[in-house]
C-alpha cells in the first residue's frame, strides 16, 4: 500500500477484517480482505506453484497465521502498520483445495495470471467484492 494515508493506517490498524474469496474453478482463487465496512479492500492473488519446493502447502498446513503489514516504499520501504491474525478455517480450507488442484497443473502460473488479468480488466475491486464468496473473519 504504496502512499498509504493516516486514516487507511487508521482503519487497517481498528478495523474487523472480512476475508471473501472467488473461486472460478478447483484451481483458480482469488482472496479479499476488507476491513470494517469501509471501502478498504485487499485483493491478494497468490501463485502455489511459485515455489518449487512446495514451501506454500507446507506453510499452509502448519501454519495459521496471516501477516499483513503496510511498507512505504516512497520512505525507504519502511513499515507504517503489522497486524497479525489467523487465518478463517472456511478460507483456507478453500484455499488449500485451490492449491492442491493448481499444483498438479503443468502451466498453471501462465493460466493464473491471465485469469486475473481478467478479472482485474473488468471488475473493480469492489465488484470484486461484490461477486465473492463469505470465507470468515481474520481472527475467527
Amino acid at each position: 500500500m504504496p502512499n498509504a494515508t493516516e486514516e487507511e493506517i487508521r482503519i487497517f490498524n481498528s478495523e474487523r477484517i472480512n476475508a471473501r474469496i472467488i473461486k472460478e474453478t478447483k484451481s483458480m482463487s482469488l482472496s479479499l480482505f476488507r476491513f470494517g465496512n469501509t471501502l478498504l479492500i485487499y485483493e491478494a492473488a497468490f501463485d502455489p506453484t511459485l515455489y518449487a519446493d512446495n514451501r506454500a502447502m507446507q506453510l499452509a498446513l502448519e501454519a495459521n497465521l496471516l501477516h499483513m503489514f503496510i511498507v512505504d516504499p516512497a520512505d525507504g520501504d519502511r513499515i507504517k502498520a503489522m497486524r497479525i491474525g489467523s487465518f478463517p478455517l472456511i478460507l483456507r480450507s478453500k484455499l488449500l483445495s485451490a492449491w492442491t488442484y493448481a499444483s498438479e497443473q503443468s502451466e498453471f502460473t501462465t493460466s493464473y495470471r491471465t485469469w486475473v488479468r481478467d478479472l482485474w480488466s473488468r471488475y473493480t475491486t469492489k465488484q470484486l467484492w461484490t461477486l465473492s464468496d463469505y470465507a470468515g473473519w481474520i481472527g475467527d
